[in-house]
């Protein structure tokens, strides 16, 4: 045939595809298959009553065509036309007619982008590595059959895993696929995905609904990020860059700086004994702590704050490092983040039972979510709280604490979940 009706191609492609999803196609039929199609699959009103019988008989001869050319065999009842049936050994002329690749061509062509890729890194061999052992059970690769598209999948992950410095989203999605916007619309989930799957992924993203938090957290590890990172913070210090300017810090003055602003920094040094990152930025803004230095974190801490953490760990040695946030199992995931992250010996402040106890009546019921991220915890460092949380169906936002508290002093001598001494803000802590 010198060419195809748009019936005809229709009616190939269906057949294609059955004959493609088939154990005879990946070689482990144990019976001959045999792949059919009903006339009324292309054309929908092919047994209707009230056809007209000249556009019928258009129907026939099309399907009668590609019999006669040798594409396929036609079963009839009465004279009608009730199955059209592939010929099996015509599957390479269906792949060359509709202008398509053959899947034996397809399988080895993607094997050959994995076998390309796998020696690049770790991550990125482990997804060849398992990518490469379906195609040889004959199954395609699970991430995509495009081959472009799969190339630029995995460009994506060299990329991210590669990056150094704090890029925006938008940025990556030039560098990689030349559009601002295609990352987000289209390879996202699906670069992450294979992220989460094969990295060392921290538990924080393992547990939980919100798949566009997770994929935010995990881009920002990887110093990839929506916006440009701010780092708020107020106490006494000096802070010194390379340029030989410095900036002397006071509590009343919070200041904040970005992402490309700190790595020009030389020396940071804080005049205060203590240190306590704040989750949440209410908090951050009520707490007036003297001799501590606060740190606005904004939930999870990505690279550039935990570069900045470390800058600051490293000039000052003989610090008290706390932590306040939520008391709820995502605020203690936070905090297990921050202490791994950076290798900061943070404490948990003002996130132990006697502040459930206390601010009870502005607790709230755990969610699914909650339940499973507890779970996850109940044999951590903060047992004794996680258990209660999930005994008493509780938890607590930090900003109740910040604001209702006008003298954290009394609260001196309470333990935190892990038996540590919390810390003491000499002076009012709140506004």
């Amino acid at each position: 045939m010198n060419s195809l009706t748009v019936e005809q191609e229709q009616l190939l492609k269906i057949l294609l595809s059955k004959y493609e999803q088939s154990k005879t196609c990946s070689g482990d039929n144990k019976v001959t298959q045999h792949f059919k199609c009903k006339p009324i699959e292309v054309y929908a009103d092919y047994n209707s009553d009230y056809l007209d019988v000249d556009l019928k008989t258009k129907y026939d001869i099309e399907i009668s065509e590609l019999e006669k050319s040798g594409y396929i065999t036609i079963e009839k009842k009465n004279g009608d036309i009730v199955s059209i049936v592939m010929k099996n050994e015509m599957y390479n002329e269906y792949c060359r007619i509709l202008g398509m690749t053959s899947r034996t061509d397809s399988l080895s062509l993607q094997r050959s982008v994995f076998e390309k890729y796998i020696s690049h890194d770790c991550l990125i061999e482990k997804i060849c590595i398992d990518q490469l052992k379906r195609l040889g059970m004959n199954k395609d690769n699970s991430i995509s059959k495009d081959i472009s598209e799969l190339q630029k999948i995995l460009d994506c992950i060299i990329f991210i895993v590669d990056n150094k410095n704090e890029i925006l989203e938008r940025e990556l999605s030039i560098a990689v696929f030349s559009d601002s916007k295609v990352f987000e619309n289209k390879y996202k989930s699906k670069v992450c995905n294979l992220l989460l799957k094969y990295g060392n992924t921290p538990d924080d993203l393992l547990y939980g609904d919100d798949k566009k938090e997770s994929y935010d957290m995990l881009l920002s590890n990887h110093n990839i990020v929506k916006n440009p990172t701010y780092i708020y913070f107020k106490g006494n210090g000096v802070i010194s860059f390379r340029n030989g300017y410095s900036i002397t810090l006071v509590p009343e003055i919070p200041v904040a700086l970005n992402s490309q602003t700190i790595t020009d920094l030389s020396n940071i040094s804080i005049l205060d004994s203590n240190i306590m990152s704040v989750e949440n930025l209410t908090s951050y803004n009520r707490l007036k702590g003297k001799d501590t230095f606060l740190i606005y974190l904004s939930g999870y801490s990505n690279k550039a704050k935990n570069n900045l953490l470390q800058l600051i760990h490293s000039f000052n040695k003989n610090k008290n490092w706390y932590h306040f946030g939520d008391i709820d199992p995502d605020g203690f995931h936070i905090l297990e983040n921050l202490r791994r992250q950076t290798g900061i010996d943070f404490q948990p402040y003002r996130m132990g039972i006697p502040d459930l106890i206390e601010f009870n009546d502005y607790t709230k019921c755990l969610e699914s979510n909650d339940i499973n991220k507890a779970k996850s915890l109940k044999d951590s460092r903060y047992s004794d709280v996680i258990n209660y949380m999930i005994d008493n169906n509780c938890k607590l936002e930090q900003e109740i604490i910040s604001w209702k508290s006008n003298d954290v002093s009394q609260l001196s001598g309470l333990k935190s979940p892990t038996n540590t001494q919390i810390i003491t803000l000499e002076a009012s802590d709140v506004e």
